[in-house]
């Protein structure tokens, strides 16, 4: 992990946190965890001293309630944001402005291949659904186009 991810109110620097955050979910849970993966204020380098740190983690099988049990050792700093591998993939078709963010601005923390296969999926995806990011979020232009096209028609009945 080579990009930085600022410092703390302290002025700590906030990727050792992150490292200790990933050694603890890796020790804890092995080969389970697919990625660790950096989104939001602290990946885009535009964080201030108290801004929480986004994690996604993927892992192959995620129990509910997980992502609150792993953010308490590490409150209110790092805000995990856990899925299992479908519940992933699902999220990305909702459009999960979170998970979509983290796809395209993301910093990698750890990876065992999961993550470049999803990237290749998020390019693919964003490609059919003619996805651009916008302040607010991603905007399907494709399906503007179509709920312009459903309104011509309703209106012209």
């Amino acid at each position: 992990m080579s990009e930085s991810l600022g410092f703390d109110e302290l002025g700590i620097n906030v990727k050792s946190y992150v490292e200790r955050f990933k050694r603890e979910l890796l020790r804890r849970f092995g080969d389970e965890v697919r990625s660790i993966v950096v989104f939001g204020s602290r990946a885009r380098g535009r964080w201030k001293p108290w801004s929480d740190v986004d994690v996604i983690v993927v892992l192959k099988r995620a129990p509910k309630g997980l992502a609150r049990v792993l953010s308490m050792p590490y409150a209110p700093l790092v805000e995990p944001w856990v899925y299992d591998e479908n519940e992933f993939y699902e999220a990305m078709r909702r459009f999960n402005v979170a998970v979509l963010d983290a796809l395209e601005h993301g910093i990698v923390i750890h990876d065992d291949g999961f993550w470049k296969e999803a990237r290749r999926f998020f390019k693919e995806f964003k490609r059919e659904w003619d996805l651009v990011e916008v302040e607010e979020g991603w905007v399907s232009r494709r399906l503007e186009r179509k709920s312009l096209r459903e309104s011509a028609r309703s209106e012209s009945n």
